[in-house]
C-alpha cells in the first residue's frame, strides 16, 4: 500500500507541476482550454499534497497526529480540490463540445474564463464549509493519549443528506454531462469523416483522418471511463457508510484500495489532458532534452574534475619520490641560501674567519719572522 501511495504521489506531483510550468512559462500555451487544464492540474496537485500523505496514515494508525489546525484544514482542502478537479473536467468537456459541434460560434473571452474558474473555486469552497464546521479534533482515549479527527454531525440524517448531495453534485451530474459531451463529439466527428469520404478524398489522407479519428475516440472514451471508475467506488463507500454494508473487519482494506483508485486520477489527468495533446507533448520533449543535456554537462564536469584530481595526485607522488636538487625549478630561493651557508660551515677558509682571529694570526707570523732574522744562524 505504501509503495503504491508513494508512486502515485511522486508521479502525480511531477506530472501536474510539469503541466503548470508549461502553461505559466509559455504565453503561446495560455489558451482557454490550456488554462482550464492548468486549473485541473492545480487541484490535482492539492490532492497529492493533502489527500495522499494524511489519509492512509490516519487510516492505518487509527489516530490523528498532525494537530488541531491540520485536522480542520486537511479535510476542507481535500473537498475543495476534489470538487475543483471534477467541475474543471466538466468545463473542459463543455468547451470541447462547443468548439467541435459549433466550430463557427464565438468562443468565450478571457474575462468569461476567469469568471468560470472563480465560480468553480467558490462553489467548491461552499461545498467544503460543512466539513470544516463539523470536523472535530478529540481525544480517543487509551494510553498513551491519542487523538481522532472525524466528522461529528448533530444528527445522522444531516450527515446522510450532505453525503448524498455531494454524491449527486460531484459524481452523478458531472458524469452525465461529460458522457453526453464526449459522446456527441464522437458522433459528430464520425459524421464529418463520412462526408469527407463521399467527396473522393486521397487514400493517404483518408487513412490519416481515420487514424486520427480513432485516436480521438479512444481518448474521449478513456476520459469518461477513467473519471467514473476512479471516483464512483470511493463516493459509494462514503455515501453508504451509515448503512454498514461492508463488514467492519474488511472495511479498512477495501477503503484503502478504493482510495488508491481515486487518488490515481491525479496521474491520469495530466496524461489524458496534457501528454496526449500535441502542443503539450512538444514542450515536454523540449524540457526532457534540456534535462538530459544538463545531466550530461554535470557528468562531464564531474569526470573532468576527477581526472584533474588524479593527475595532481600522481604529480605529488612523483615529486615525493625524486630527491630535491638546487637546479630544480621547484627549489625555492630560501632553500638555495640555506644550502650555501651549510657548505661554508662544512669547509671553513681562513678568509672567512672573524676579524679578531685574522689579526691574531698575522701578529704570530710577524713575531716568528723577527726572531728568525735575529738568530745567529740567519745572520751568519
Amino acid at each position: 500500500m505504501l509503495v503504491l501511495y508513494s508512486l502515485i504521489f511522486i508521479i502525480g506531483v511531477f506530472g501536474n507541476v510539469l503541466v503548470l510550468y508549461v502553461v505559466i512559462s509559455h504565453k503561446s500555451m495560455q489558451t482557454i482550454t490550456n488554462n482550464f487544464i492548468a486549473c485541473l492540474s492545480a487541484s490535482d496537485l492539492l490532492i497529492c499534497l493533502f489527500a495522499i500523505p494524511f489519509t492512509p496514515i490516519q487510516a492505518l494508525t487509527k489516530s490523528w497526529m498532525f494537530g488541531k489546525a491540520m485536522c480542520k484544514l486537511v479535510p476542507v482542502i481535500l473537498v475543495i480540490s476534489v470538487f475543483v478537479s471534477t467541475l474543471t473536467s466538466v468545463v473542459i468537456a463543455i468547451d470541447r463540445y462547443l468548439v467541435i459541434v459549433y466550430p463557427h460560434a464565438k468562443r468565450m473571452s478571457g474575462k468569461m474564463q476567469l469568471l468560470i474558474i472563480g465560480f468553480i473555486w467558490i462553489l467548491a469552497s461552499t461545498a467544503a464549509v460543512p466539513i470544516g464546521v463539523f470536523t472535530k479534533h478529540q481525544e480517543s482515549g487509551g494510553e498513551p493519549v491519542r487523538y481522532a479527527c472525524n466528522e461529528s454531525w448533530p444528527t445522522t440524517k444531516a450527515a446522510s443528506m450532505y453525503g448524498w448531495s455531494i454524491f449527486v453534485l460531484r459524481l452523478v451530474i458531472p458524469s452525465a454531462i461529460i458522457t453526453v459531451c464526449y459522446t456527441t463529439i464522437s458522433i459528430r466527428l464520425n459524421r464529418r469523416m463520412k462526408k469527407k469520404f463521399c467527396n473522393n478524398m486521397d487514400v493517404q489522407k483518408e487513412k490519416q483522418d481515420v487514424q486520427r479519428n480513432r485516436r480521438i475516440n479512444r481518448m474521449l472514451i478513456a476520459m469518461i471511463v477513467t473519471f467514473i471508475v476512479c471516483w464512483l467506488p470511493i463516493d459509494l463507500i462514503f455515501t453508504t457508510a451509515e448503512l454498514n454494508l461492508i463488514p467492519e473487519e474488511n472495511f479498512l482494506m477495501i477503503f484503502l484500495f478504493m482510495h488508491i483508485l481515486a487518488m490515481s486520477s491525479v496521474i491520469y489527468n495530466p496524461f489524458l489532458y496534457g501528454w496526449m495533446n500535441e502542443n503539450f507533448n512538444c514542450h515536454f520533449r523540449k524540457i526532457w532534452r534540456k534535462f538530459l543535456a544538463f545531466c550530461c554537462k554535470c557528468k562531464t564536469r564531474t569526470l573532468t574534475s576527477h581526472q584533474e584530481r588524479n593527475n595532481q595526485r600522481n604529480r605529488n607522488r612523483m615529486s615525493a619520490k625524486l630527491p630535491p636538487s638546487p637546479s630544480s625549478p621547484s627549489t625555492s630561493m630560501i632553500e638555495l641560501k640555506n644550502m650555501a651557508v651549510e657548505k661554508q660551515h662544512a669547509e671553513p677558509h681562513h678568509f672567512l674567519l672573524p676579524i679578531e682571529e685574522n689579526t691574531r694570526a698575522g701578529r704570530d707570523v710577524s713575531q716568528h719572522l723577527l726572531q728568525r732574522s735575529l738568530s745567529p744562524e740567519y745572520t751568519s
